[in-house]
C-alpha cells in the first residue's frame, strides 16, 4: 500500500516511523533512521541513519560490525487526488 501525503517530507516522515520502529526491534541500537533530501530535489530522499554514517553492531563471535544504510526514495506527484494526498511513496 502507497503511503500518501500532501508533501514529500510527510510521506519520508511516515516511512521513516514505520522503519524505525522495525530497526529498533530487530537490531541492538538506538540511532534513528532519516530521510535527506536536497532542495532542488525534494521529491528524492536518501535513507540514512541520523548522524552517524555507520552503525557498529556487536556480534557473538566476530566482533563489531558495522552496518551502513543506503536506499534511495522517491515520491510522485498525483495531481487529481485531493491536496492532503497528493504525493504517494509506493512500498
Amino acid at each position: 500500500m502507497a503511503i500518501r501525503r500532501a508533501t514529500p517530507r510527510e510521506c519520508f516522515d511516515e516511512f521513516v516511523e514505520h522503519l524505525n520502529k522495525l530497526i529498533h526491534a530487530t537490531l541492538p541500537t538506538n540511532v534513528p533512521l532519516d530521510v535527506e533530501t536536497r532542495d532542488d530535489r525534494p521529491a528524492w530522499g536518501t535513507l540514512v541513519f541520523r548522524g552517524a554514517y555507520t552503525v557498529p553492531l556487536p556480534t557473538k563471535h566476530h566482533g563489531i560490525i558495522h552496518l551502513h544504510l543506503g536506499q534511495l526514495l522517491e515520491c510522485t506527484q498525483d495531481k487529481d487526488r485531493p491536496a492532503s494526498e497528493r504525493w504517494y511513496m509506493p512500498h
